[in-house]
């Protein structure tokens, strides 16, 4: 599935970490950001209750911003410090991924 994602390199990684983290298959990938080569949407396979919202665009190595939208598109989690938006580490992203699509690590499955 990443194969034929033209995104930047960054949100690859991204993506395959989660995949090996959770499997693959327990997620759909949504690109309603086709000019924005460092954002993707990532959905429950099973229910796409959630949608996940990840960019990395100008943020360091391993952080990334994320914002939570129900199936109405409504913002129902993001990360304010200060007025601005912050971003979040990896194993901050995968703990919303657990929270949101009900998933565990494979190892834990």
């Amino acid at each position: 599935m990443i194969s034929n994602l033209q995104k930047d390199k960054s949100i690859n990684v991204v993506i395959a970490k989660l995949f090996d983290h959770f499997g693959e298959n327990n997620f759909h990938l949504t690109d309603h950001w086709d000019a924005d080569l460092c954002a993707i949407g990532i959905k429950n396979s099973k229910d796409g209750e959630f949608q996940i919202y990840i960019s990395t665009y100008q943020l360091q190595k391993n952080h990334y911003f994320v914002e939570v939208e129900d199936s109405n598109k409504e913002v129902v989690l993001n990360s304010y410090k200060n007025g601005e938006l912050i971003a979040t580490n990896f194993d901050e992203l995968s703990e919303l991924v657990t929270n949101y699509f009900y998933l565990q690590p494979d190892y834990e499955q």
